[in-house]
């Protein structure tokens, strides 16, 4: 779910124009699929802004097909994401915890072809999307790991999924350190609200149960000029 109203705005654009130039060509014929304009969906928006650029370049012929989903989307099941550094510590490949295998997520753009990835006004500069492993704390291996936006900026994570109910976990928090303003959003819905994780309490796990319509979950990070320390995210089928 994407909560700036520029997405949808920006997909309903694209899906006019596509749906021009297939009646041009085709004599007024309609887009096959479903064009996903109203969904909001970040998924469904690059995959026309996609559409659009093969067009203009010459490389697709006829009607374009607008996509309801992003190529890569995940089918329905449970996910188990650590935020770190993914040529870095935790190195176990696979790494497994508590009966899970977790995938490594770092700072990657989003990229519809894999299903996944951040988008945010510094994603790509690795000077401020940082990674922290604290090697020597005595928590669980994913709690060790930690990323985050030097800047203090909002990112937006999406995780492309088939529609249904699900149950999302997240993490937040650094050993020994305190940090006042965590903010966590997850499909609209507010999981930590200027949260504080201190040596007292270094970490905060919550869940919140979400009904994914638009193909993706999407976890929205941080606020302007404050620190959000991210550890890891679950998705699971809701019972």
């Amino acid at each position: 779910m994407r909560s700036a109203l520029r997405i949808p705005l920006l997909a309903s654009l694209l899906a006019a124009v596509l749906f021009a130039a297939c009646s041009d060509d085709e004599g007024g014929g309609s887009a096959s699929g479903s064009s996903t304009g109203s969904s909001g969906s970040g998924a469904a928006f690059k995959h026309l802004r996609d559409e659009l650029g093969l067009r203009l370049e010459g490389k697709v012929d006829g009607c374009p097909i607008l996509a309801s989903t992003a190529p890569g989307a995940h089918k329905s099941g449970a996910y188990y994401l650590n935020f770190q550094d993914p040529a870095g510590p935790p190195a176990a490949d696979p790494l497994m915890v508590d009966g899970h295998s977790w995938g490594k997520i770092g700072w990657e753009a989003y990229a519809a072809d894999k299903g996944y990835g951040w988008s945010g006004p510094n994603i790509g500069n690795a000077t401020i999307m940082l990674y922290q492993y604290i090697a020597d704390a005595p928590v669980s291996e994913l709690q060790r790991s930690v990323i985050y936006d030097d800047y203090g900026r909002t990112d937006t994570f999406d995780w492309d999924i088939e529609n249904g109910k699900y149950v999302v976990t997240v993490s937040i928090g650094w050993y020994g350190k305190t940090y006042s303003k965590n903010r966590v959003v997850v499909e609209g819905q507010v999981l930590f609200d200027d949260v504080e994780t201190n040596p007292t309490t270094p970490y905060q796990v919550a869940s919140v149960t979400v009904d994914v319509t638009d193909g993706n979950v999407t976890l929205e990070a941080g606020q302007t000029d404050e620190y959000t320390m991210l550890n890891w995210m679950s998705i699971e089928p809701a019972p």
